[in-house]
Order: C-alpha cells, then structure tokens, then sequence
C-alpha cells in the first residue's frame, strides 16, 4: 500500500534550463503492505516505484521515492527545503495525498493527534515535544522554523498560524471554539495584489514550537473524521495548516521577510461508497 504522495514547492533553488520551470517536487512514501506481501517493488536510488498486476508491468519515477523502512526523519530530510525556502522569505506548500489508510494524517500531524502519546516526561497539555519516531512534518517544520531563524541571526521572529478545515465544499475554522459560534467563512480574493485569502479565519500568534504544537493538537480534535473499513479515525475533510513567518535583521536597513508555509493533508483520494464507510464517527460543526 502506498503512503501519501508528498508534494512541495522548495522556492529556494531556481531550477537548470533543463528541469521542469515550476520548481514543484513529487515524493512517494510506500509503507507496507497489511499482509506483508506487495506487487509494488521500490528503486529508492533512482526514484522508481514498479507496479506488478498480473502479467502487466508499471514503471513510473518520482522525485524522491522512500519505501516501507523510512522513517519520518527520512521523510523530513525531502521536506526540509521547503522550510528553509519559507525562512528565506519564499512561499512554500506541502501536500499530503493519497487513498485512506496510506498515512497522510500521520505523516504530516503524527505525535499531535488524538490518541498519540507524547513524550513520557510530559503531558500534551503541557506542550511537551512528542517522541521523535512519531513526530511528523508539522512538528519538525515548527523546530527548525523557529531554531532557524535564531541561526540566520533575525532580531524579530513574529509566527501566527491558521487552520481551515475543507469538509464537503464548507469551511470550518479549526482554532475557533465552536461553543462560540464561528464566523461564516468566504474565499476572496485580494484585488490590489491578487492573493487568494479567506475572510473570516482566525490567525492566533505563536511565540515558541511548544505553543504552536499546543495549538495545532487543539486544532485536530475538532476535524471531521469518519470509521472506515481501512482506517479507524480517517479525515475526511482537507486540513490546510498555515504558518505566517515574519522576520527583521539586525541591520535595519534590510528588508522584512515574509512568507506562508502551507501544509495541506488532502481528505482521502477514493470515493466514500468504495471503501465501504462504517459511521459516522465524528463531526464537529
């Protein structure tokens, strides 16, 4: 079974006359398969993933290509430029897809979810960092963004961080309470510079890792998941995590830099009525 196709924009590097003009990559994760047995064959060195069905034969390359051993520090060393582009000022997306079950959730959220242990010296309450072999692409990109940017030597870091939840054409803001009443949601689009926002999403400021995880965990217990025949707690809505990184130099003459590192677990890629939904397990509105 395949783990999620991992796509990100690493707007750090400008691509060779001879690489694709849009500096998008596409990872393939495989994690293995339930029975132990698999018709996929992995070729991690040259990024390609063979397909065996029957007396056909697939072959198809990727970018990068990870097979059943990696681990999600594996996973984080692709992502990781597309960190470090949003530091540099760059914005940056990471998506998440693939079929229910693959483990996109997890990879990008793994350690924040309900359910997931934190670290043994501390309680999730307490914003502890979850063990580093769950700890998945959020957690690690709130590391570095906030580590990294005390190496690049900024006299100002300001993070805020979104969470808009996409279940059947709706929007639902995940950091406010429902118990509130939420504001209605619109997309719009910005007529002087042409940046698509949505009207309405709260954006709360994060001064640390630790408090951004707090906020992200709260943020996950509120998304719409349902039972499947594959999966006991599947998303079945998009979760789109944003983070807003503002940074001044020391020299005050120099420009702030701003940028958006999106991270996106897409709602599973099958139909509902092909994996044989169970219930209804929750669903927060």
């Amino acid at each position: 079974m395949e783990d999620p196709f991992v796509c990100y924009n690493d707007g750090a590097e400008i691509p060779s006359e001879d690489e694709a003009t849009e500096n998008i990559r596409v990872l393939v994760r495989v994690r293995p398969a339930p029975d132990g047995s698999s018709s996929l064959a992995v070729d991690t060195d040259e990024g390609g993933i063979h397909l065996r069905r029957g007396k056909q034969n697939f072959h198809v390359k990727f970018d990068g290509v990870l097979d059943s051993r990696a681990t999600q520090s594996d996973v984080y060393r692709h992502v990781h430029p597309a960190v470090e582009a949003a530091l540099s000022g760059v914005n940056s997306t990471v998506l998440a897809y693939g079929q229910t079950g693959a483990g996109k959730t997890h990879t990008l959220f793994g350690g924040l979810l309900p359910g997931d242990a934190p670290a043994a010296s501390a309680s999730a309450e307490a914003g502890s960092v979850p063990d580093d072999t769950m700890s998945g692409m959020t957690t690690r990109a709130l590391r570095d963004i906030f580590d990294g940017a005390a190496r690049r030597g900024a006299r100002r870091l300001a993070v805020s961080a979104s969470f808009l939840e996409i279940y059947n054409e709706h929007l639902t803001d995940l950091l406010q309470p429902s118990m509130y009443g939420r504001m209605p949601l619109a997309i719009k689009e910005d007529n002087d510079t042409g940046d698509i926002f949505v009207r309405g999403l709260t954006e709360v400021p994060v001064h640390s890792a630790e408090g951004a995880m707090r906020l992200v965990r709260r943020a996950l217990r509120q998304r719409t998941v349902r039972s499947t025949d594959m999966n006991a707690r599947s998303s079945r809505s998009h979760g789109v995590l944003q983070l807003l990184l503002e940074q001044s130099s020391a020299d005050a003459a120099a420009p702030v830099l701003r940028a958006r590192l999106s991270l996106v677990d897409l709602a599973g890629s099958e139909r509902v009525s092909g994996e044989r939904a169970l219930s209804l397990d929750k669903q927060h509105r």
